[in-house]
């Protein structure tokens, strides 16, 4: 066949040797390029490679915009969420309908959700506060940030091998870490005089500012669309500001007691919430754009913050009684009455799963917590870690969650059967404490 473009005229079939199209082309029957049997709609046979955008234009636009405060910029990210932790997203693109009066769906569920498992790899000694939070870095691996443990911890999710490098000893050296834009880690301090950053090409760990000698200062941050990473206020009375270009590192008074917030979430309006712990009587709002600091009302006693699709925040229950709910769009705060466990110190940080759904991570706690941003509720799942284990999680692309072990001697996996998006593991709303 030397024909660029021939039609068999028995089967319909399309092969193609060589084509150009300009404007919109429909061809019926399947299409063969580098085959003269193609048995799907498009069959190429060999490599192709294509410019421009291939599939949907929300999923390839949408998670790299840059948070502007605009409605326009905040509701299109907003859209991407919920579709890629929507049922139709994950079942390759296609409707799923759930049929809500048969026997095996009792209770009448349109929401699909992915069973989990627990299970724990890779032990890491018996030393205890060794890491608190971790973060995803481009090859794949887990960085763990040092409190005590005086090393980097790494875990491997594609051979689930623990390692680590060696870091800075003392106590709670760095509370919490962000991924930056050239793919090293940054290295949020807690007590720590410096800020920290580690190189996972090189496997090295090296210092890039002065932090000053006051201790508690920061715990949790995000990267901020325009390159600056903000650190949440913790016994500092101060944010602080890092820009990632320059390497220079300063701060912005707040005028906030000692030990107020545990952990902070940037919202697609622009805005980073801090989230109030155990002083804190308001949630803490910085507003890029202009360097300034505000308050809305709230409870007390939360660790980390998770952003769900429809734009709220879930505040993490550590002390607390209830969840707590920032709205952005209202500046608003409440809570949500969900039987939480009695122990002290049940929760610290919270993973959005693929499915949409929040897993509260164990710290003292008896189970994991579940919680759907969908129907407001809460329920648990018994993995039974021991107690004071786990700090912070990590969602990864095969869509496990890594469990930061704290006191415990192993990392804890928890598992779901769907893999997320990967800007979902990437994004600086989610790839951090």
């Amino acid at each position: 066949m030397s024909n660029p473009l021939y039609v068999n005229p028995d089967t319909g079939a399309v092969v193609v040797n060589s084509l150009t199209v300009s404007g919109q082309q429909i061809v019926t029957g399947n299409v063969g390029i580098g085959t003269t049997n193609p048995t799907t709609s498009l069959f190429v046979s060999g490599d192709m490679n294509l410019t421009g955008i291939l599939g949907d234009s929300l999923l390839t636009t949408a998670p790299y915009l840059a948070f502007d405060g605009t409605t326009t910029v905040r509701d299109q990210f907003l859209e991407w969420m919920q579709y890629a932790t929507s049922a139709r997203f994950r079942y390759r693109f296609a409707p799923v309908n759930l049929k809500t009066n048969t026997w095996w769906n009792t209770n009448n569920s349109v929401t699909l959700h992915d069973p989990v498992t627990y299970t724990t790899s890779a032990g890491v000694g018996s030393a205890t506060a060794k890491f608190t939070g971790g973060v995803l870095v481009p090859d794949g691996r887990v960085v763990f940030m040092p409190l005590t443990a005086g090393v980097i911890g790494i875990f491997n999710p594609a051979t689930n091998n623990y390692s680590t490098i060696v870091g800075t000893a003392g106590t709670n050296i760095y509370t919490s870490g962000l991924l930056l834009p050239n793919g090293s880690v940054l290295l949020i301090p807690g007590s720590g005089t410096a800020i920290g950053v580690f190189n996972p090409i090189t496997n090295t760990y090296s210092t890039l500012a002065s932090a000053g000698a006051t201790t508690n200062k920061f715990s949790g941050g995000v990267l901020l669309p325009d390159g600056r990473a903000v650190f949440a206020p913790n016994g500092s009375g101060y944010i602080g500001i890092f820009n990632t270009t320059t390497n220079i590192y300063s701060t912005i008074n707040v005028a906030i007691p000692s030990g107020t917030y545990q952990g902070a979430v940037l919202v697609p309006d622009g805005r980073v919430v801090f989230v109030p712990y155990a002083s804190a009587t308001t949630v803490g709002i910085f507003n890029p754009v202009n360097n300034t600091y505000s308050t809305v009302a709230a409870a007390t006693g939360f660790w980390g913050g998770v952003l769900v699709p429809d734009g709220r925040v879930i505040l993490i229950p550590v002390f607390a009684t209830a969840i707590g709910v920032f709205n952005p769009t209202t500046n608003t705060f409440s809570t949500i009455a969900a039987g939480l466990p009695a122990s002290t110190g049940a929760y610290i940080g919270g993973v959005l799963l693929a499915d949409g759904r929040v897993v509260f991570v164990p710290t003292n706690a008896p189970q994991f917590g579940i919680f759907n941003p969908v129907t407001n509720t809460y329920s648990t799942w018994a993995g039974a870690p021991a107690a004071d284990n786990y700090r912070g999680g990590v969602l990864v692309p095969d869509g496990r969650v890594v469990l930061v072990p704290y006191n415990g001697a192993n990392i804890g996996i928890f598992t779901t059967s769907t893999r997320p998006p990967p800007e979902l593991c990437y994004h600086p709303c989610f790839n951090k404490l």
